[in-house]
């Protein structure tokens, strides 16, 4: 009588163990399959997107985007935004782009700093892409700036190294490649 008593429970706790990892062998196949696949699929469709990897942390996706030239950092972030906010509805995301940076261009960014956000300040655009010319031409570094309600995005870069930078306008958090986890 005791044996089957033990045999019943260890049956019922063997079922319990199977389904959970059904369950959470299930969910991870969906996350995958579902959500991730064809989600990279659509942002590497995007013309100068290079690469795509997808994470999670702490409920949070995690999109590094690799480009494969940064002259059009706005119209990139602006459909990968697009596609990624389409796919996942109110789920918590975060866009990071892939950066080759180098001391001398993040020294020349923390130099600019202060103009750019005092150019946002003053919605002097036009001010702010001829002052940063005129801080990054004698380096012979190319600056580009794109604008639209929500962003400011910067990339600069010389011979060999770019960064990438996505600013958000009116107090919001600003994102770089350097927040990655």
């Amino acid at each position: 009588m005791r044996d089957t008593k033990k045999n019943k429970y260890g049956m019922a706790i063997l079922a319990l163990a199977l389904t959970i990892v059904l369950c959470l062998g299930g969910f991870h196949l969906y996350k995958e399959f579902i959500i991730k696949k064809p989600l990279e699929t659509a942002l590497l469709e995007i013309k100068g997107v290079q690469q795509v990897q997808i994470d999670e942390h702490e409920k949070n996706y995690l999109f590094l985007i690799s480009l494969q030239n940064t002259q059009d950092l706005k119209g990139i972030y602006q459909a990968a935004d697009s596609i990624i906010q389409e796919s996942l509805g109110k789920e918590s995301y975060e866009i990071i782009i892939d950066e080759k940076s180098s001391a001398e261009l993040e020294e020349l960014f923390g130099e600019l700093e202060l103009g750019i956000y005092q150019g946002m300040a003053n919605g002097s655009f036009l001010w702010l892409a001829e002052w940063m010319e005129s801080r990054t031409g004698p380096r012979e570094i190319n600056c580009h700036l794109q604008v639209d309600s929500r962003n400011i995005y910067l990339t600069m870069n010389d011979d060999t190294n770019y960064i990438c930078r996505i600013i958000k306008r009116n107090g919001q958090d600003s994102y770089s490649s350097e927040e990655v986890l």
